[in-house]
């Protein structure tokens, strides 16, 4: 079964919306001294923000390259970003980068902001794949690529020691890969409708 139709963007901005206030909920439970840790927030000395910027810039570019890399090589991972575009087609780029900002802020301020900070590293990044599981089997690749960025995100907000990097790796991440899926269904699209002119070795990502 392939899940099909126009993801209901609002719908999904207001439930990563609710997810961060849930996260802010967390956040000032955790520290319990009557006020929100807005410290976690701060982008720190101007040392550390070309630091941990830079990082921001790395990890983004590094997992982007990788899933261009694992479409291109691996039939699962292309299969499932195909399936996953039936869900995400017909979104504006607005309506990409409201999703992309929306779930990199609620998805951080819970993971990274609140549970990281009461389990650790590594159990948080295994409930944050553990949390990407999909309704279709074929995107069994999906919770496993989630833990592992997951990991990298807790890495980054330790290093950091601030919420704003790894949000902004996250959306970063999102929006990027989301347009990388919508192109690929696009140019599959056109193979289909041209397919006695199709190149018979152009296949994957290119461009």
């Amino acid at each position: 079964m392939k899940p099909e139709g126009k993801l209901p963007t609002g719908a999904m901005v207001a439930l990563y919306l609710a997810m961060a206030a849930i996260a802010a909920g967390l956040m000032h439970w955790r520290i319990g001294k009557g006020s929100f840790p807005w410290h976690e927030f701060v982008p720190g000395t101007s040392t550390m923000m070309i630091r941990s910027t830079g990082l921001t810039v790395l990890l983004v570019a590094a997992v982007h390259l990788i899933s261009r890399l694992l479409i291109r090589i691996a039939p699962v991972f292309e299969r499932s970003s195909l399936q996953m575009a039936n869900v995400l087609k017909g979104l504006s780029g607005i309506q990409v980068a409201a999703l992309a900002l929306a779930s990199g802020t609620g998805e951080e301020m819970l993971f990274r902001g609140w549970l990281l900070n009461e389990t650790g590293l590594w159990v948080s990044s295994l409930i944050f794949g553990l949390m990407h599981i999909p309704p279709n089997r074929d995107w069994w690749s999906w919770p496993v690529f989630a833990g592992v960025v997951g990991g990298l995100l807790g890495l980054l907000y330790i290093e950091s020691q601030s919420l704003l990097y790894p949000i902004a790796a996250h959306a970063g991440i999102n929006f990027i890969n989301i347009s990388l899926v919508l192109r690929l269904a696009r140019r599959r699209e056109g193979y289909t409708s041209n397919a006695g002119q199709t190149d018979p070795k152009d296949r994957g990502i290119h461009g």
